[in-house]
């Protein structure tokens, strides 16, 4: 038996893309939210560890997200990227 959904029960267009849109702010804003903390991590530690102060976190902070803005869709800077990291640091990095 196949179910049916009865026009009036139908999404307009409108609203399908009201939904999508609206289900990419949330993911943005929890993408967001996990790399605010993972900053935040990352910042006690260094600071803890490393003795890493305030100016110190932020220009690592600032650095990764240069980084990161500058070679979003340079696929060859993260194969060279995962060369240093997993290669030649011996760092447990799944390659991207």
């Amino acid at each position: 038996m196949k179910a049916r959904i009865p026009n009036s029960a139908k999404l307009t267009k409108k609203q399908i893309q009201a939904a999508k849109s609206y289900s990419r702010q949330v993911v943005k804003a929890d993408q967001e939210r996990l790399l605010r903390q993972y900053f935040k991590l990352m910042c006690y530690v260094l600071n803890r560890n490393f003795g890493f102060g305030s100016k110190r976190c932020l220009a690592v902070i600032n650095g990764i997200s240069r980084l990161s803005a500058e070679h979003d869709q340079d696929e060859i800077f993260w194969e060279h990227l995962d060369r240093v990291i997993v290669d030649e640091m011996k760092l447990d990095f799944k390659r991207d």
